[in-house]
């Protein structure tokens, strides 16, 4: 039953957990994870504050944005999907920020978590790599920020990274879910829009760790293999000091 619309984890096989010791925040999946039952009723999010409310639309949001770039093998029928949930929370955001006790704009938000993490988007096409989660889990691990936090901070930087392996990609982001030439634009527009337009400086985050953080990025998320530009440890750090 979830309380906040973020994670889709009511939908998947999914959990992430911080070893605080090690600083390491990993990913574990197996198909006992698989809820038998969810309860998906956005009146329970009514109550969300703003913040959690804003840094959960971003994770929703990247959860599609980072599959949809990254895709080798896509569909007609699964960018359309994509699109269409990725336009669900550019929309649905700033009106249910505006307004918190938008009953309609949380039901559309916590649907477009439930089925963004998921097997939905993917069947057919579109499995994608969550490889800008996997660089913000040691920002996470190390610093304990929220996850939204994070992620917004280093999602412009990781997709200038990504632009020149998948210009395509980006043409179709812009044009199909902000209406615009510049998808990367539109998107950092939308961020601050929603007040999430942060620099990891804003999170308190020193450069001194940008090495082992991007280290510990290595190690704990080996998924990052699948991007389409490599993202060695090199990489990692500028995308970093980009944020």
């Amino acid at each position: 039953m979830p309380t906040v619309a973020a994670s889709g984890s009511e939908a998947n096989n999914g959990a992430v957990i911080t070893n605080w010791e090690t600083h390491e925040k990993m990913v574990l999946n197996s198909p006992y994870l698989y809820p038998k039952v969810s309860i998906v009723d956005p009146e329970l999010t009514l109550t969300l504050p703003q913040k959690p409310t804003a840094q959960g639309g971003v994770d929703i949001f990247c959860h599609l944005a980072e599959c949809y770039l990254t895709a080798k093998t896509t569909s007609t029928l699964n960018d359309a999907i994509m699109e269409a949930l990725m336009r669900t929370v550019v929309e649905s955001l700033p009106q249910v920020l505006a307004r918190p006790d938008d009953i309609e704009g949380r039901a559309r938000l916590s649907w477009a978590s439930t089925m963004a993490c998921s097997q939905f988007t993917k069947l057919g096409g579109g499995e994608g790599a969550m490889t800008l989660h996997g660089i913000e889990h040691p920002l996470s691990g190390y610093y304990d920020i929220a996850h939204g936090d994070g992620l917004a901070a280093l999602l412009p930087a990781w997709m200038r990274f990504t632009f020149p392996v998948r210009r395509d990609r980006f043409r179709s982001l812009g044009s199909n879910v902000f209406g615009a030439e510049d998808g990367i634009a539109a998107t950092e527009k939308w961020l601050g829009k929603v007040g999430m337009r942060l620099r990891l400086s804003d999170l308190g985050i020193k450069p001194q760790r940008y090495a082992e953080m991007a280290a510990s990025a290595i190690r704990t998320a080996p998924w990052l293999k699948y991007h389409p530009r490599s993202l060695d440890i090199t990489a990692i750090k500028q995308i970093y000091r980009d944020s």
